[in-house]
């Protein structure tokens, strides 16, 4: 996955549980009709997570995620700002800080 994937994908997220290790996200009913966004999805299955990634629950029916990380690699406040940030130059700062550790392409 790389940075346009991560962004293009935002736009439809918001956060419903987060607890330090385990973060739970909802897709918006909207994800379901942007094939650019499916598509991004579907490319993902079967692809493995990078080692900081514990365990991930993908519910298309429910339009959830689940994901449990390592604490240790990924920082909970910065994870949540990834995710929440409309400050595109600090997005930019956090998927540079965050390629390696998970697994992304910065283009």
């Amino acid at each position: 996955m790389n940075l346009q994937n991560i962004a293009g994908l935002r736009k439809y997220m918001s956060i419903t549980d987060h607890k330090p290790g385990c973060i739970s996200l909802k897709f918006a009913m909207q994800i379901l009709s942007d094939a650019a966004a499916m598509e991004i999805i579907n490319q993902s299955k079967g692809i493995p997570v990078p080692k900081a990634i514990l365990k991930t629950k993908l519910n298309l029916f429910l339009r959830t995620l689940v994901v449990r990380y390592d604490m240790d690699a990924i920082d909970a406040d910065e994870l949540n700002e990834i995710i929440t940030t409309t400050d595109r130059l600090r997005f930019n700062e956090l998927i540079v800080k965050y390629t390696d550790i998970l697994g992304l392409s910065s283009v």
